[in-house]
């Protein structure tokens, strides 16, 4: 399926599995996501992008994978057992694609730019957009940036090797 979202092209492979969800559901889920960070960002981050969704035996979104190269590609696990409010709750799609405003980066070491900015853009532009309430936000951040110090942090940000650590180090 090719979805239009303000003159970028999004192309979603649904890879085989059963699901809970009709595929319009799912289309819904990632147009919404497409829209919001589209409406954060002013554009959406590029002209065209593969989005590939595979399916698995749990529930939920999971798993989300970006590569910013030529052309980008995003990799996203549906659960068989996925909901409706799944996909309404869901911050990995907007997550991922908020991924494609960046350029890819060791991570390795500067994982932590790519994940940090994505943690905090997701977020804002979910509440930007009417998804997330202003409270809800601010309990997010709060608990995640909690994370974010601390032993963990203290041999800087290029050491981060957990990814809590690092998606909320880099978010603050």
């Amino acid at each position: 399926q090719k979805l239009d979202v303000g003159g970028s092209t999004i192309n979603v492979t649904l890879y085989p599995g059963a699901l809970n969800v009709p595929w319009n559901d799912v289309r819904r889920w990632v147009e919404d996501a497409a829209w919001t960070v589209k409406g954060y960002l002013g554009r959406f981050p590029v002209k065209q992008v593969d989005l590939n969704i595979k399916t698995d035996a749990c529930s939920g979104v999971h798993n989300g994978l970006t590569n910013c190269g030529k052309p980008p590609v995003i990799w996203v696990t549906l659960g068989r057992g996925t909901s409706r409010d799944d996909l309404r709750r869901d911050d990995v799609m907007t997550h991922e694609m908020v991924h494609l405003m960046l350029p890819n980066v060791d991570r390795g070491r500067q994982g932590w730019v790519s994940e940090g900015l994505a943690t905090y853009v997701e977020a804002a532009a979910r509440l930007s957009a009417g998804k997330l309430h202003r409270n809800a936000f601010w309990l997010h951040l709060n608990r995640g940036l909690a994370g974010a110090t601390g032993a963990a942090a203290e041999g800087g940000l290029d050491a981060t090797s957990g990814s809590k650590q690092a998606y909320w180090s880099g978010a603050l």
